[in-house]
C-alpha cells in the first residue's frame, strides 16, 4: 500500500477523514506547510501537483522580491533557492526517512 504522492519529487502525504469523507495531505520535506484536498483520489492528485506548482511559483517570487529588497546581498538569494529549488535533496531527506 502506498500512501504517498510524487510529483517534481515532492513528497506529498495522503490521509482521508471518515466523518467529512475528504482526503487530505501535505507537501512533505519543505519547512512551510502546504496542504492540498479533494473529494476522490484524482481530485487529490490534481491538488497535490497544483499546491506543488503554487509553491514553486510563491519560491520564485519570494527570490524576485528578497532580490530587489537586498540587490548587493548574494546570500539571501541563495538561502531561497536552496530552500525552494533543490527538488532532489528534498526528495532524499523524506525518502531515506520514509524507509
Amino acid at each position: 500500500m502506498k500512501d504517498v504522492l510524487v510529483y517534481k519529487d515532492y513528497r506529498g502525504s495522503v490521509h482521508f477523514n471518515a466523518d467529512d469523507e475528504v482526503f487530505f495531505g501535505k507537501i512533505e520535506g519543505i519547512e512551510d506547510l502546504v496542504s492540498f484536498e479533494g473529494d476522490s483520489v484524482i481530485e487529490l492528485k490534481k491538488a497535490f501537483e497544483e499546491a506543488v506548482n503554487d509553491y514553486l511559483e510563491i519560491c520564485k517570487e519570494t527570490v524576485i522580491e528578497r532580490k530587489l529588497q537586498y540587490p548587493n546581498s548574494s546570500r539571501h538569494t541563495q538561502k531561497s533557492n536552496t530552500a525552494c529549488f533543490d527538488e532532489g535533496n528534498v526528495f532524499k531527506s523524506v525518502h531515506s526517512k520514509s524507509g
